[in-house]
């Protein structure tokens, strides 16, 4: 950096003479000078702007190095005031070390005090300005501004000088003995002008011989500081690039060591779906070779019909849509099919509509195939308990209605051949009317457990008298709305859905707390289904999952194994509205 002192002017018997360090140099080689230090600071400036964003402290310099190549640009200005012209000169290189200073504390790990930062350029501008337009003193000036140049750059050949052992250490020192060595010039030149009683600073060669070698020291901070500052930023970058390397590289192994002793597989695709890794318990569930199902060949494990589904599911997990769960099949060599449960995990990049996609996967073949056990078991279950109610309702039909029928018959005649007694007649009339209410409660017993409309009725005529009979005994207002004629329907189906419409009137009697029930019975395009809504509190997540709470559970596994199923749903604030439906059946 160019001595402060540049471009100065003085006043000698009412006229202004030009001196200072550049009257050393003929003007040629000034322009020389002026330029290639204009351009080398413009060079650093664009080269530490780069890496400003990535580290704190570069910025700095790179003001610091645009403040000088304006300051030498200014020379190229035909300024003819001479006030402006050293205004704009002095202040950039005043400014210049300060900068240099808050950079390399920022840099080297160090906070600079900001209103010290501050405040050097705020004296710098100020003294200038004062200076130059109060008191056009031109050897106070220059005393000033060195004192800020001398602050700035042991402040920071300081902070450079304090680098930890490292690579960028030696670097480091030699910044901070270029600003060292800067700074012992520039103070000097300050002591020599504060002490000599000199009216007229540049009158004098021991002056001006000063200030060539404060401006030759200020110019290798230019020609040598710079480099090596850029050089301390690549050093750092480097440095943090390997340390950023290490740890990948470790996170990477203690990655695979995970992986590859996983009990589930681990499966990761790049953003156009190829898989980049793998580990071993993939292979083994797919029951491939290691490193079959890299690149594509992952694709070539899935069932061809299961195909669409699976890249379908990729795509929507790689845009972070879709379900958390996926459930697929695969083809083993052997043709062994196995099914296979996948939970993926976006792992988002700079870019987010091309993120990367891992999965684990986990082979549910003996789950699936349990659960099938257990659904068909659970169908003989109700199998078996309906054969039971069937027989129950035969018996009660069949032997104590009848019994009950014929206690009836012989009180008529007992009644009869006792004559006119009132105390027999009496009696004789509660036991029949005790007898009229057990027949009575039999026969809902009966229908209860084999409801007889079934059995010669359409679904839809039964399942209007259910609700009507129903609605009598419970007092809720329930409406049957009206549906198209069905075809003819199969005993399974006509009873499954008798039997849901039982569990759903019952739990509404029971928890809905409701007023109003709407009941239909609907042909649908693709199926048929049975809809109760009620205007009561809602079912919540945690009533269906008590653990009492199987009547529900029952339907929709009854329903399942006919392949339908049961839709639950909260209707808005207040209200439950359940849904059961069938493929269309054959009758």
């Amino acid at each position: 950096m160019a001595a402060v002192v540049a471009r100065e002017r003085t006043r000698s018997g009412g006229t202004e003479q030009g001196a200072g360090a550049w009257m050393v140099l003929n003007q040629p080689t000034l322009y020389v000078v002026l330029t290639i230090g204009g351009v080398a600071n413009a060079t650093v400036f664009a080269g530490l702007s780069r890496y400003a964003a990535r580290m704190s402290g570069p910025m700095f310099w790179a003001a610091a190095a645009a403040c000088t190549a304006l300051a030498f640009g200014s020379a190229f200005v035909p300024i003819a005031d001479w006030r402006v012209s050293s205004i704009v000169f002095n202040v950039p290189f005043a400014i210049g070390p300060v900068l240099l200073f808050a950079g390399l504390q920022r840099f080297y790990g160090n906070e600079p005090h900001d209103r010290l930062v501050q405040g050097l350029i705020a004296a710098a501008v100020v003294s200038t300005v004062a200076f130059t337009y109060l008191w056009p003193n031109t050897a106070t000036r220059i005393a000033t501004l060195s004192a800020v140049m001398v602050v700035g750059y042991a402040g920071g050949s300081i902070a450079a000088w304090r680098e930890p052992r490292g690579p960028g250490r030696i670097v480091a020192r030699l910044v901070a003995l270029t600003f060292f060595a800067n700074g012992i010039a520039t103070a000097g030149r300050a002591t020599f002008i504060a002490l000599a009683p000199i009216q007229y600073a540049f009158a004098t060669p021991e002056l001006e011989g000063l200030n060539s070698v404060a401006w030759v020291m200020n110019l290798l901070v230019a020609a040598v500081s710079a480099p090596l500052l850029v050089l301390a930023v690549a050093i750092r970058l480097f440095a943090s690039l390997q340390a950023e390397k290490r740890r990948a590289e470790a996170s990477e192994t203690q990655f695979r060591e995970f992986a590859n002793s996983a009990a589930v597989g681990i499966f990761v695709t790049d953003v156009d779906g190829r898989c980049t890794y793998a580990n071993p318990r993939c292979a083994e569930i797919a029951g491939t070779a290691d490193g079959a199902m890299l690149g594509m060949g992952w694709q070539t494990v899935f069932l061809p019909e299961d195909l669409p589904s699976v890249i379908a599911a990729w795509r929507e997990a790689v845009h972070g849509e879709g379900e958390t769960v996926y459930t697929f099949r695969v083809r083993r060599p052997t043709g062994e099919i196995r099914w296979l449960r996948s939970r993926p995990v976006v792992l988002p990049s700079s870019d987010n509509h091309r993120n990367r996609f891992l999965a684990t996967v986990e082979d549910i073949t003996e789950q699936r195939d349990s659960y099938e056990r257990i659904r068909e078991l659970a169908q003989r279950l109700e199998t078996v308990r309906e054969d039971e109610r069937r027989s129950v309702a035969y018996t009660l039909h069949e032997g104590v209605a009848q019994d009950l029928v014929a206690a009836t018959l012989d009180l008529n005649r007992l009644r009869a051949q006792v004559g006119g007694s009132a105390e027999i007649s009496d009696a004789a009339d509660a036991v029949a009317r005790a007898i009229d209410k057990c027949i009575r409660d039999l026969r809902d017993l009966t229908n209860s457990l084999r409801p007889g409309t079934l059995a010669h009725l359409p679904l839809e005529t039964a399942i209007s008298q259910y609700v009507r009979q129903f609605a009598e005994r419970s007092g809720l207002d329930i409406r049957m709305s009206d549906g198209t004629p069905l075809p003819k329907l199969n005993d399974a189906v006509r009873l499954v859905f008798f039997r849901a419409l039982q569990e759903g009137l019952t739990n509404v009697a029971r928890h809905a707390r409701a007023g109003h029930v709407t009941v239909s019975l609907a042909a649908e395009p693709a199926r048929l289904a049975l809809t109760i809504d009620d205007d009561g509190v809602g079912i919540t997540e945690q009533d269906r999952n008590k653990p009492h709470a199987l009547g529900l559970l029952a339907i929709q596994e009854r329903f399942a194994a006919l392949g339908g199923g049961l839709e639950i749903r909260r209707r808005g604030p207040c209200g439950t509205s359940l849904s059961v439906f069938l493929p269309w059946p054959s009758g």
